[in-house]
């Protein structure tokens, strides 16, 4: 999809119409996508719920990279919490007043007055790329929710085309681009998945953002010799350093989130989902391999060669002392 604009109102009176009315001006106007039979098809199959046929003509024209149209459907639609939390900061509080979204499941996670409070942005450059991920992880969030169930795996991999935004994004080796993506990932199966009564696997999901959390804000002085070095010193002992760098709360984290998804690979019963999972993992150790790195060259710990990739790169995670060979 194309870098996402502003969309304004349809129409003057768009925010005051009621979602009925808005769907009826949208065909009205042209911009239907489903034809009658299909909207009574997605009303049979889906026990007459009326979001689910919004949700399909959001999906056409998504598929359709059809930008505008796709945010005025998708605004009929409640859509999660975390899902708004990202509009808004892709396009600002004013989009989404003025195209009427449904606040209601944000305004229980954030309170009424989450539109009002300012969002601290990312980088441009990952702020693009998280932009993609999670509208398309919005699409099954919906879809999950009332479904109450996850739809195949292989529909699901087809639908969101995830596996190419992971390996993209995998491919930047930034590693706060690689974390911030994996914590949409975690956020999307806690609201998508976790049941309520399903406390473990509830404390799986919250542990893993907490572990996120940990990288994230290591990830924040890392680069910085003198509060690194503070860091650094409090990992004095033998057994909390590797080849002369500090097993830290980041390094510890990347460690028990990489055990965490090679578990999850175990459990899937479509390849495809499996698949999706290893490129999580890969892209988690690309990610430790770039946080590796910089903390050699704030602390001033040589890397050595790889046999791998050859004289004049190093390989993160095995370092020895400048001037040791």
């Amino acid at each position: 999809m194309s870098k996402i604009a502003p969309v304004p109102a349809p129409t003057p009176a768009w925010p005051a119409m009621s979602k009925e009315e808005r769907a009826a001006w949208l065909r009205a106007n042209g911009k239907g996508y489903l034809s009658q039979a299909e909207q009574e098809e997605e009303l049979r199959r889906h026990h007459g719920d009326m979001e689910m046929v919004y949700y399909a003509e959001a999906k056409k024209a998504h598929d359709a990279k059809d930008d505008e149209v796709f945010w005025q459907w998708f605004s009929l639609i409640v859509a999660p919490a975390y899902y708004l939390k990202s509009v808004k900061r892709w396009n600002g509080a004013d989009f989404i007043r003025v195209l009427g979204f449904d606040t209601t499941e944000a305004d229980k996670a954030y309170g009424p007055d989450w539109l009002e409070n300012k969002l601290s942005a990312p980088q441009e450059a990952q702020q693009q790329q998280d932009k993609e991920l999670k509208r398309l992880l919005g699409f099954e969030a919906v879809a999950v929710k009332k479904h109450q169930q996850a739809f195949s795996a292989e529909e699901l991999a087809n639908t969101r085309k995830v596996l190419a935004h992971v390996k993209e994004i995998a491919a930047s080796g930034n590693a706060e681009a690689i974390i911030e993506m994996e914590k949409d990932f975690i956020q999307h199966d806690l609201e998508c998945y976790a049941r309520a009564d399903d406390k473990e696997m509830i404390g799986s999901l919250n542990a893993a953002l907490l572990g996120v959390a940990a990288i994230k804000q290591q990830l924040e002085l890392v680069d910085d010799p003198r509060k690194y070095q503070a860091i650094d010193r409090g990992y004095a002992l033998p057994k909390n350093r590797k080849q002369g760098l500090p097993l830290d709360e980041a390094r510890q984290s990347f460690s028990s989130h990489r055990a965490r998804l090679g578990n999850y690979v175990k459990y899937r019963l479509e390849e495809a989902e499996k698949q999706l999972v290893r490129e999580r993992r890969k892209a988690l150790s690309i990610a430790e391999k770039d946080y590796i790195a910089r903390q050699a060259r704030t602390l001033g710990v040589a890397l050595p060669q790889s046999r791998k990739t050859g004289p004049g790169k190093q390989r993160a995670g095995q370092a020895v002392r400048p001037g040791s060979g």
